[in-house]
């Protein structure tokens, strides 16, 4: 039995055997690669449900002002009190004005407690939403039915700009941007 137990072992089998378990990853470091991709998985999952969210909200946004046609036939000016009140439920305090309001009301089918604006400023005019109820952290933009939307996150809220060019809706947020003091 001596004998039997005396197999030759080929030259540098121990070394070959050292190597491949300092090569192969233990179970451990296997689990926590497969979590790290679950978890990277998960957040780029979350992140296009975001977005996702975001697109819905601005089209709702556009519907919402196709469907108001009557509003850019106002020509009266809301008092500017009104305007900073309604400015306030998305947390914002302007620093100047925002351009001339000529329709301000509730906006009950988007959010119970937003605002629907009309707003004429040196780069057009647009229809501009309060949203305090809905949150939304990056910004969105959109442009569908010969209409764009653009949402810009608020401090207590989202500010929705509706208005007829990509080029119109980006000088009304950025005009609104520098006047709220908003950060995209």
């Amino acid at each position: 039995m001596r004998e039997a137990a005396r197999v030759p072992v080929p030259g540098g089998l121990a070394e070959r055997i050292l190597l491949r378990r300092r090569r192969a990853p233990s179970k451990w470091l296997r689990g926590l690669a497969a979590a790290a991709v679950l978890v990277l998985g998960l957040g780029l999952g979350l992140l296009y449900q975001l977005d996702r969210a975001s697109e819905a909200l601005a089209r709702n946004m556009i519907v919402h002002v196709l469907g108001e046609p009557e509003v850019y036939g106002m020509g009266e000016e809301v008092a500017p009190a009104r305007v900073m009140a309604a400015l306030a439920t998305v947390g914002s305090n302007p620093q100047g004005t925002i351009g001339r309001v000529t329709f301000l009301d509730n906006c009950k089918g988007l959010d119970p407690g937003g605002t629907h604006m009309l707003v004429h400023t040196a780069f057009g005019r647009a229809a501009v939403l309060l949203l305090p109820n809905i949150q939304r952290r990056r910004p969105a933009r959109l442009s569908e039915h010969g209409m764009s939307a653009a949402l810009v996150p608020a401090p207590h809220g989202v500010i929705a700009i509706v208005a007829e060019s990509p080029e119109t809706v980006a000088r009304i947020e950025s005009h609104l941007q520098r006047t709220l003091r908003l950060r995209t």
